[in-house]
């Protein structure tokens, strides 16, 4: 009888709360967010999730009644076991209309998910080739093969002896062949190619190989284990010079690396606050600068921008596929990173420029 009566209880609150919604009730957008909020990749997801906050908060003033948009964030913990298991919590548990991540293992491990269910996943991954994967991936970020021709052009001929410093990662893995083909064909010789593991904090062992065959440059592949590498590299007495890609950015490369980072020249996807003609991307630095009491890294307005196109996409569209399509049809949007127009295969093409560390500053490279 306790188990009847609890069951009609249930029906009448549940028709009382049906009744009592109004006719037009705000329709909600949900999208789910898997971001490196710890691990070794950290960084990243606090830069991004700042980004996204802020358009969070544009798209519902924007919307007004008529809808809301509710980002559901878990925490990858910078590994793909993690970001599967927050995954299939996203799409099961809160039915999210579609999912935004970063870092390769992670991206690598949830597209299977996201092409069996047939949701849409973005990533700012840079591992060329990584759209390929399902049909309902995208990617708004730069693709590191244009980091690495990058790298290469200004290296080749300035500089003879190469080595390489890279932590045991695919995309890592990746830009290492990559320079390494580069750098060759261009006439110069690779004279070391040490690899560590990417939780590793002494490279000694690998960076007195390096010593030992005297280089001229040295590429370094290795997340914020990169201040580490330049630390140990210049107590061994290396006196090459340091090149990468967006890692030279992350704040511990600074903060452990000091001295010896300083001098440092890596790639990074052009994005200048200051520029005249990108009104958008202006607005967008002033508002995160007033909120965090810093200016933005470009992958906090990567992320920005492509939630504001994820949410339109998913409030017009009524399933996954419309989404897909939305999406598709974006041509030369003009975001907080810059222009975006998203290819048939899902990924983009954004330009890159070198930096250098200035006193503990990054700033342009202007040899």
């Amino acid at each position: 009888m306790k188990s009847i009566r609890s069951f009609l209880m249930s029906a009448i609150l549940a028709s009382a709360a049906f009744a009592a919604a109004p006719a037009g009730a705000q329709e909600e957008v949900k999208i789910g967010a898997i971001l490196p909020m710890t691990g070794g990749a950290a960084s990243y997801g606090v830069w991004m999730r700042n980004g996204m906050n802020i358009a969070i908060d544009e798209i519902n003033k924007k919307w007004g009644s008529s809808r809301k948009l509710n980002v559901v964030f878990e925490d990858s913990k910078s590994n793909p076991k993690d970001a599967v298991a927050a995954m299939n919590k996203l799409i099961s548990a809160d039915r999210v209309k579609a999912v935004m991540t970063t870092l390769t293992g992670v991206t690598n491990a949830l597209a299977p998910i996201a092409d069996q269910n047939k949701i849409v996943l973005t990533t700012s991954a840079t591992l060329p080739g990584i759209t390929d994967q399902s049909e309902y991936l995208f990617r708004n970020a730069t693709n590191l093969s244009s980091e690495i021709n990058r790298l290469v052009d200004f290296t080749s001929g300035k500089y003879k002896k190469a080595a390489v410093l890279w932590a045991n990662l695919e995309w890592a893995k990746w830009g290492k062949d990559a320079f390494v083909a580069g750098f060759k064909k261009k006439g110069g010789e690779i004279v070391e190619d040490q690899s560590f593991p990417a939780d590793a904090t002494d490279l000694r062992a690998q960076l007195t190989r390096i010593r030992t065959a005297n280089p001229d440059v040295v590429l370094v592949l290795a997340y914020k284990t990169t201040g580490i590498a330049l630390k140990q590299a210049r107590e061994l007495g290396v006196k090459a010079q340091f090149v990468g890609t967006l890692d030279f950015e992350l704040p511990e490369v600074v903060e452990i690396g000091r001295e010896a980072a300083e001098g440092s020249i890596y790639t990074k996807a052009i994005f200048d606050p200051q520029n005249p003609a990108s009104k958008a991307m202006r607005a967008y630095a002033d508002e995160y600068t007033k909120r965090y009491g810093q200016a933005p890294e470009v992958y906090s307005a990567t992320m920005y921008d492509m939630l504001h196109m994820l949410a339109e996409a998913a409030a017009k569209a009524k399933d996954s596929e419309g989404i897909r399509k939305e999406l598709l049809s974006i041509k030369n949007y003009p975001g907080a990173s810059g222009e975006t127009t998203f290819q048939p295969n899902g990924d983009v093409d954004k330009p890159v420029e070198l930096k250098t560390i200035k006193g503990g500053k990054y700033v342009a490279y202007n040899p």
